[in-house]
C-alpha cells in the first residue's frame, strides 16, 4: 500500500496523505575484498504530483563508511556532485533552487545518520541519486562483519536536545517513521578474500550464495526486502589473521601506509581479578528481542565469573540502579541471586539515559585490588552520543574500560563503537538470528588481559605527516590497523610498542616501498580515519586556558577541512552537492518539501510489523511486546473534555512538543470524511449508505482506519513513559493523557465496522474494496490480540476497557472523531521527547 506523508507528523508515525511517495526504491552493490568494502547505493526518486517538491530523507551508513562520491542521474544527464564546506554546500543548493533549478544536497548529521534533500523535483521526473563509500570492516570472532543499516530507529532524546532552533539535535536523526513503506531495498554482493573464503553467513535476511569470477556472489532470495533491519554479512576466511601492511598514493603527492598488526597471545597476560559492572539498559525501546538477548548474555557472562572476581548488576532507563546493591564476590550464592534477578527484568524503566547511568557507574568507588571492567548492553537508540563521549573521556583517569554490546535489528553503531573507542575497550554488535554468548565471552576474555601501556608507533626511516588512529587498544589476537600518510617517502619499517605488567614488548613489519600503487580505497580510508580522530579530538573536554583550547580547535577544524576537501569526504564540516542546470528553469513555485519517512526498526519496543514488501520468512507478522500500564483506576477517572488552549498549552509543555503546523486533516482523516461526519454530528450509523454511493467516501475511510490503528498502538507505548514524567510532575491521571489514544481506537473500530457493512448492505460495490478491508479487517484483529494478551496481566479485559471508553463517551455526548479533533498535536515527534 503506497502511503506519503506530509511535513507534520503523528506520534512517531506518519500519516497518510493522499500524496505518492517521492522515494520509489533503493538499490545496493557492495564489493567485499578481504577486509574492507566498497559500496555503491542508488535511490530512485519520482515525483507523482502536479507541483514542483523537495524530497528529504534521512537514511543510514556504517559508522566507519568514508563517503567520497555523489552521482546524480536525471533526464538523461549524470552530474557529478562535490564537496563543499558544510555552509557553502547549503548555499550552493539554496541558490540553485531559489534559481529555478534542481540540486541535491548529502549531509551528515551523525557519522552514521545522513540527509538527501532532491530540490525542485518537476512533476514526473526521475532523480537517482548515487553514493559510493569504502569502510573498513570489524572483526566478528574468526569471520569479517559486513553491515548494511537500512533504517534509522526512534531514538530518545534528552531534554537539551530537544531545545533551541529546529533542527534540533533530536530532530536530526529522527526522522519521521511509518510502520510500512512502499519502497523496498535490492542488495547485490561479490565476496572475496585474499586468504580464501571459508564460509558466508547471513543471520539478518535469507540470500543465495554461488562462486562467481574467483570470488562470490551474494544475492537476496527475494528481489525487494523491507528496509527495517541492517543486514549482515559474516566472511570466515580460509586462514586466520595475519600482520601485513599496504602502501598506495593518493593526491598531491601523499603517500599512505596501512600496518595491520596482531598481537599474539603472550605469557605475560595473567588471569587477574576483576570488578565486572554490567549495565544493561532496561528502557522502553528493549523491549523484546533486545532485551531477551541482553539477559542471554548476562547468564552465559556470570558462568564465567570466578570467584576470585567481584560483580554488579545496574540497570537503567529512566533511572538507574542495582540490583544487588553493591560489587558482590562471584560465588555461587550471588551469582545465583543474580541469575533470579536477571531473569526476571523487563524493559519498563521509560527513557533511554544513558548519560547518567554511566555517570552513576563511573563514580562509583573504585577496589584498590581489582581493575574495574564495564560491560554496557544496549541498542543505543540515543540522540546525545557527544555528551556520554565527553563524559567518559573526563572520566578516564577512572580506569574503568568499556566494553559495549549492541542489541536489536538497528543498534546506533555510531555510539557503540565510540565508547568501546574512548573507553579503551571493544564492541560486539550481535543479531538477534546470531548466538550472543560467543560475544559476550569475546568481551571477557579480552578484559582478562592486562592493560597494554605506552602503547607507541614507531616509523622507520620517515616521519608521518599524521598517523589516524592516535590512540590505540590492543588485545592479544585481534588485528589492529594504524594508517600514517607520508609526504617525504616511505618508512622502511614500523614498529608497535608496547608495555605489559612492566615488561616492554615491540612488534616490527617491514614496508616494502616498490609496492606503492593506485589505490583510491586506501588513500579514502586513511584519510577517513585521520578525519574520525580529529573530530572525537573536536568534542574532547576542555583543557587549558581558553585561548590555548580555542586556537587547538581551530587547527582541528582547518585540518579536518582541508583533508577532507581533499579526498572528496563528507564529514562534520563537509557536505555533497550537485546541481542540475536548467535551460528552462522552473522558479514559479517553490517546491513543496515531502518529507520520506523511514520504516520502524523491526522489534523496537518489541513491536514487529511486516512490510507489504517481502520480508524474510521467520518474520512473523505483527507482534507487540510493551506492556499496556493500564489500571482500574485509570478508568474510573476517565474523562473526555475539549482542552482549552491553555489546557494544550500546558499539554505541550509537559510533553516538550514542538507545535506544528495545523494538520489538513488531523491523523488522516481527508477533508471529505471529516465534512461528512462533522454534517452527521460525528455518527457513523449512515455511513454505509453514504458509500455506497460515493466510492471516493469509501476509499478515504479505508485510507484513515489504520494510521488511526498505528498511532493509537505507539502512542499508548509512548504515553507509558510520559506517565512517570507528567502524572507524577501535575499529578493528573494518566487517563488524561490516555483519552485521545484511546478516542483514536474507538474511531478506528467504528469505522472498520462501517466499513464491513458496506460489504455486506452493497454487494455490488464490495469486489472493488474487499481486499483492503479485509487486510485492515486482520491488522486490527492482530493488534487487539496482542493487547488484550497484555492487559491480561493486570487482570484487565480488551473488550471492557474498550466498552467502557464507549459508555463514557456516550454518556457524555461526545464523539471520539471529535475528541481527536480536540488534540489535533499529540506526540509530535514522539520517540525524540520520551518513550
Amino acid at each position: 500500500m503506497s502511503v506519503a506523508t506530509k511535513e507534520t507528523a503523528s506520534g512517531i508515525f506518519v500519516a497518510s496523505s493522499q500524496k505518492p511517495l517521492p522515494l520509489m526504491g533503493v538499490k545496493v552493490l557492495a564489493e567485499i575484498r578481504g577486509f574492507s568494502s566498497q559500496v555503491t547505493l542508488q535511490q530512485r526518486f519520482r515525483n507523482a504530483e502536479d507541483v514542483p517538491i523537495e524530497a528529504v530523507y534521512v537514511f543510514p551508513l556504517p559508522e566507519a563508511s568514508a563517503l567520497f562520491a555523489l552521482t546524480v542521474e536525471t533526464n538523461g544527464r549524470r552530474i557529478t556532485g562535490q564537496v563543499q564546506e558544510r555552509e557553502q554546500a547549503f548555499a550552493t543548493y539554496d541558490d540553485a533552487i531559489r534559481g529555478g533549478h534542481g540540486a541535491v544536497l548529502v549531509d551528515r548529521e551523525r557519522p552514521n545518520v545522513f540527509t538527501v534533500s532532491v530540490g525542485n523535483v518537476l512533476p514526473g521526473q526521475e532523480v537517482t541519486v548515487e553514493l559510493r563509500w569504502v569502510a573498513e570492516l570489524e572483526r566478528s570472532g574468526e569471520a569479517v562483519r559486513f553491515v548494511l543499516p537500512t533504517t534509522v530507529a526512534p531514538r530518545y532524546a534528552p531534554l537539551e536536545d530537544r531545545l533551541g532552533v529546529s533542527p534540533t539535535p533530536a530532530e536530526q536523526v529522527n526522522p519521521p517513521i511509518s510502520l510500512d513503506v512502499p519502497y523496498g531495498l535490492e542488495f547485490t554482493a561479490w565476496v572475496s578474500h585474499p586468504h580464501g573464503v571459508r564460509e558466508i553467513a547471513c543471520p539478518s535476511h535469507q540470500v543465495r550464495v554461488k562462486p562467481e569470477d574467483g570470488g562470490f556472489r551474494v544475492q537476496l532470495t527475494s528481489p525487494v526486502v523491507a528496509m527495517d533491519r541492517d543486514l549482515v554479512l559474516l566472511v570466515t576466511p580460509q586462514k586466520l589473521w595475519e600482520p601485513f601492511t599496504r602502501v598506495a598514493k593518493g593526491a598531491d603527492g601523499d603517500r599512505f601506509v596501512a600496518a595491520t598488526f596482531v598481537p599474539p597471545v603472550s605469557d605475560l597476560a595473567k588471569k587477574e581479578p576483576r570488578e565486572f559492572l554490567f549495565l544493561v539498559d532496561c528502557s522502553g525501546s528493549m523491549e523484546g528481542h533486545s532485551l531477551e538477548h541482553a539477559k542471554q548474555a548476562l547468564l552465559a557472562a556470570l558462568d564465567e565469573l570466578t570467584e576470585a572476581d567481584t560483580f554488579d548488576i545496574l540497570v537503567f532507563g529512566s533511572t538507574v540502579g542495582s540490583l544487588l546493591g553493591a560489587s558482590r564476590p562471584a560465588d555461587e550464592l550471588w551469582r545465583a541471586k543474580a541469575r533470579e534477578a536477571v531473569r526476571a527484568l523487563e524493559a519498563n524503566l521509560g527513557g533511554t539515559e544513558l548519560l547518567p547511568a554511566l555517570e552513576f557507574l563511573l563514580n562509583r568507588p573504585l577496589d584498590p585490588t581489582r581493575q574495574r571492567v564495564a560491560i554496557v548492553l544496549t541498542d543505543g537508540e540515543i540522540s546525545n552520543e557527544q555528551a556520554i563521549l565527553e563524559l567518559l573521556r573526563s572520566k578516564r583517569e577512572r580506569e574503568t574500560r568499556v566494553f559495549m554490546v549492541g542489541v536489536g535489528y538497528g543498534p546506533n553503531e555510531f555510539l557503540i563503537r565510540s565508547l568501546a573507542r574512548v573507553g579503551l575497550g571493544a564492541a560486539e554488535l550481535v543479531h538477534p538470528n546470531e548466538p550472543i554468548s560467543p560475544a559476550i565471552m569475546r568481551h571477557l576474555q579480552r578484559a582478562r588481559q592486562p592493560l597494554w601501556t605506552d602503547l607507541e608507533v614507531c616509523w622507520q626511516g620517515s616521519d608521518p605527516e599524521w598517523q589516524a588512529p592516535e590512540e590505540l587498544a590492543i588485545f592479544a589476537g585481534e588485528p589492529i590497523t594504524v594508517y600514517g600518510c607520508f609526504r617525504d617517502g616511505l618508512p622502511s619499517s614500523v614498529e608497535l610498542r608496547a608495555t605489559c605488567n612492566g615488561e616492554a614488548v615491540t612488534w616490527a613489519l617491514p614496508v616494502v616501498a616498490g609496492e606503492a600503487g593506485e589505490d583510491p580505497s586506501l588513500a579514502i580510508l586513511a584519510a577517513r580515519a585521520a578525519v574520525r580522530t580529529w573530530e572525537e579530538q573536536l568534542s574532547a573536554p576542555r583543557f587549558g586556558g581558553s585561548n590555548r583550547h580555542d586556537r587547538r580547535q581551530e587547527a582541528l577544524r582547518e585540518r579536518i577541512l582541508r583533508l577532507a576537501l581533499r579526498y572528496n569526504l563528507a564529514s562534520s564540516l563537509t557536505s555533497f552537492v550537485g546541481v542540475e542546470e536548467r535551460q528552462e528553469k522552473s522558479n514559479e513555485r517553490a517546491p513543496e518539501l515531502r518529507r520520506v519517512p523511514t520504516m520502524l526498526t523491526y522489534g523496537w519496543g518489541g513491536i514487529t510489523v511486516a512490510s507489504t514488501i517481502q520480508a524474510p520468512a521467520s518474520t512473523a507478522a505483527v507482534g507487540i511486546g510493551h506492556e499496556l500500564l493500564l489500571r482500574k483506576h485509570d478508568f474510573d477517572n476517565l474523562r473526555f473534555c475539549k482542552p482549552s488552549e491553555e489546557d494544550l498549552r500546558r499539554y505541550e509543555d509537559d510533553l516538550g512538543l514542538v507545535n506544528s503546523e495545523p494538520q489538513d486533516p488531523p491523523f488522516a482523516i481527508s477533508q471529505e470524511l471529516l465534512e461528512w461526519l462533522e454534517t452527521h454530528n460525528f455518527s457513523v450509523d449512515r455511513l454505509p449508505a453514504a458509500m455506497a454511493q460515493k466510492p471516493q467516501l469509501l476509499r478515504a475511510t479505508i485510507a484513515a482506519v489504520e494510521p488511526l490503528v498505528t498511532v493509537w498502538v505507539l502512542e499508548i507505548w509512548i504515553t507509558d513513559g510520559l506517565s512517570r514524567l507528567v502524572c507524577a510532575a501535575r499529578k493528573l491521571s494518566k487517563a488524561l493523557l490516555l483519552a485521545p489514544a484511546l478516542a483514536r481506537l474507538l474511531a478506528a473500530v467504528l469505522l472498520l465496522e462501517a466499513l464491513e457493512r458496506v460489504g455486506k448492505e452493497s454487494p455490488q460495490i464490495a469486489p472493488a474494496f474487499a481486499e483492503d478491508i479485509r487486510k485492515l479487517k486482520e491488522k486490527l484483529r492482530v493488534f487487539q490480540r496482542e493487547i488484550k494478551k497484555h492487559l491480561r496481566r493486570y487482570g484487565a479485559r480488551f473488550d471492557d476497557e474498550l466498552a467502557t471508553v464507549r459508555k463514557v463517551l456516550e454518556a457524555e455526548h461526545i464523539s471520539p472523531f471529535e475528541v481527536i479533533r480536540w488534540h489535533p498535536i499529540p506526540l509530535d515527534s514522539g520517540p525524540a521527547k520520551v518513550y
